[in-house]
This record gives structure tokens, C-alpha cells and sequence, in this order.
């Protein structure tokens, strides 16, 4: 219901634009009236998307978090407007993540209960149809306060997922993980140990994967995808110029990531989009704010059961041009 509802409101939206675009195809000559129209479009989807996905900040936000030992009963969830009582937090966005999700958690646990350090894993379930919250709090019986299950009502994207649980995480240092493995888990110390290189240990850290570039596990790929991955690396750094002037990371996709904790605090509330490109924007957020943003080289390999889609990569490229329009003409920095 509520897929369709979003559905409703943006045909009806892109329909005014469409009705926009006619009266300014009349009213002046063909060529003309193609870049106004353009130009109308581009404004107005970008005035729509920062009302659509410009959600409440974490203050006065409560999440809870659902109890491990009774499926349903809700405890209040900590604030990442409190002060740190971890060293390292832990967010997972999933959605029917049942197959992949144990063999994660299996790895970060771990890694983690071998390291001098006092952690946790927040699992943020985005509405999925399957078991995933249920192996979830199988894991949480186990591992009783360490690790924590978000569930959303409804299904907002990744980036929102990911938003939720950065709100509710009790670290110094904040880190996001794909739920399929993809990248080994112990290179979040690699993270980790630049972050605190950094001056105050304050910054952004990105897992790269542009040292696999050419190497046997891109080989793996079909000709079409790695196409694809080089022509949105070149969107991608074309955004980060057109929107702030400054050049762009090889690596902005990968799901593994390593954010201090005031970093978190500036950056998630002032985000719009919650779903492909989140990443591209927490970056660009994290420049604006005179973040430190480092790429450190991780390992990574394919796992089967992606969940991009044609449509995914359109809105992809559609969220990338929206990115460039509305940080270039300050359309979205009035929100921040």
C-alpha cells in the first residue's frame, strides 16, 4: 500500500512537470522551450524530492529497538545525540536477507569478540518478507545487548534504513556493512585504525574496491557490467564537480564504510536521499562540512543475489542528476 501510495503521489507530481513542459514547448520556439522544460523539470523534481525525503533529524526521534527475548516487544532505542558508551557500532541494513545474513554476522561477531574493544551490531530490517528479523533475534538471544534488531514499518531504501540505525548507534565510531559479506569484515580495523589517525578522530572512511580494478574478480564480470560501473564512476566524479567543485573518490558504492561520531550527528539529518545514491550524498555532505573523507583499499568479492535492478540503475542515474542540480544551484543546501 504504501509503494503504490508513493507511486500515486510522484506520477502525479511528474505529471504537473509534464504539463509544465508542454505549456513551455507552446509558449516559446521548439529549441527554446526544450531547455526550459528541462530546466523546470529538473527544479521541480528537486523541490519534490526535498520535501519527500527530507525526514525529521535524530532530536526528539525515538526508535526502539525489538526485544530478543519476546518477537514484537519494543524497548526504547539509545540516541546518537548522546555521548558515546561504545567504541565501535555497527550498522546492517537488510532486507530478505535471510540467506546471506547468518554467514555475516557469523564473521562480524567474530572478529569483533577477538578485539579489545566493546561493540555493537544494530540490524535494521527494512519491512522484508521474509525470516530475516527472526534469525535476527536468534543471533540477539545469543549475544544479549551486543546485538540489536530495527524494524521498520515500511520499506524506505537503504539509505533510510541505514539512516536508522545511525541514529539509534551508541559508538565513538560508526561503520555500515552490507548484510551479504561481500567484503571481508575484519578490514573495518583497517577503517578504524585511520580513523583514529585523523585529527580529533574525526572523519569519514570509504572501503575501496578500485585496487580490484582489472583483476580476476572484475574479470568475473559480464562485459555490460563493468561498462556500466566505469560509465557511473564518471557520473559519480562529474557530480562531485559540478555540485562542489572537488574531485571524486574511485570508490563512493561500496557498503562499507566508517563515520566518527560527530560526523554522524552533521551529516545524516541533512540527507534526502534514502535509497540508491545515499552514499554519493553523505560524502558530498561530508566535504561541504569539512570532513576529512579517506578510501582505504579492502578485499571484496561478488555474491550472488544482487537486488539491482534496471530500475534501480535509472533511478541511480536520475538521483545522480538531481545531486548535481540541486547542490550547484543551492536548491537542497537551504534545507541544511
Amino acid at each position: 500500500r504504501d509503494a503504490r501510495h508513493m507511486l500515486k503521489n510522484d506520477v502525479m507530481v511528474f505529471g504537473a512537470i509534464a504539463g509544465l513542459g508542454v505549456l513551455a514547448w507552446l509558449a516559446w520556439p521548439p529549441l527554446a522551450g526544450l531547455w526550459v522544460t528541462m530546466w523546470i523539470c529538473l527544479v521541480v523534481m528537486c523541490v519534490h524530492m526535498s520535501h519527500k525525503y527530507f525526514r525529521q533529524p535524530y532530536k526528539g526521534l525515538q526508535l526502539q529497538f525489538v526485544a530478543p527475548r519476546a518477537e514484537g516487544v519494543l524497548s526504547p532505542a539509545p540516541s546518537i545525540a548522546q555521548e558515546a558508551t561504545l567504541d565501535l557500532s555497527i550498522v546492517v541494513p537488510a532486507f530478505n536477507e535471510e540467506e546471506r545474513i547468518p554467514a555475516m554476522l557469523d564473521e562480524c561477531v567474530e572478529w569483533l569478540t577477538a578485539q579489545n574493544l566493546t561493540w555493537e551490531i544494530i540490524v535494521v530490517d527494512d519491512c522484508s518478507r521474509d525470516n530475516t528479523s527472526k534469525i535476527v533475534l536468534e543471533y540477539a538471544q545469543r549475544h544479549m545487548g551486543q546485538i540489536n534488531l530495527v524494524r521498520l514499518k515500511t520499506n524506505g531504501g537503504k539509505g533510510f534504513a541505514v539512516k536508522q540505525g545511525m541514529y539509534c548507534s551508541r559508538g565513538a565510531a560508526v561503520g555500515m556493512v552490507d548484510a551479504d559479506g561481500a567484503t571481508r569484515f575484519a578490514d573495518i580495523g583497517l577503517l578504524h585504525a585511520e580513523l583514529q589517525t585523523m585529527p580529533k578522530s574525526s572523519g569519514v572512511l570509504c572501503g575501496s574496491r578500485k585496487h580490484l580494478v582489472g583483476s580476476e574478480v572484475v574479470a568475473k564480470r559480464t562485459p555490460l557490467r563493468n561498462l556500466l560501473m566505469h560509465l557511473f564512476h564518471f557520473c559519480v566524479s562529474f557530480t562531485f564537480w559540478a555540485a562542489n567543485g572537488t574531485t571524486g573518490l574511485e570508490d563512493t558504492q561500496c557498503g562499507f564504510k566508517l563515520l566518527s561520531r560527530d560526523a554522524v550527528r552533521d551529516i545524516f539529518p541533512r540527507m534526502h536521499l534514502e535509497r540508491w545514491c545515499f552514499d554519493v550524498e553523505v560524502l558530498l555532505i561530508a566535504r561541504q562540512l569539512g570532513y576529512p573523507v579517506a578510501e582505504v583499499p579492502v578485499n571484496w568479492q561478488e555474491i550472488p543475489g544482487s537486488k539491482l535492478r534496471l530500475s534501480g540503475m535509472l533511478h541511480m542515474g536520475l538521483e545522480l542528476v538531481l545531486l548535481c542540480v540541486a547542490y550547484r544551484f543551492r536548491i537542497w543546501r537551504f534545507c541544511l
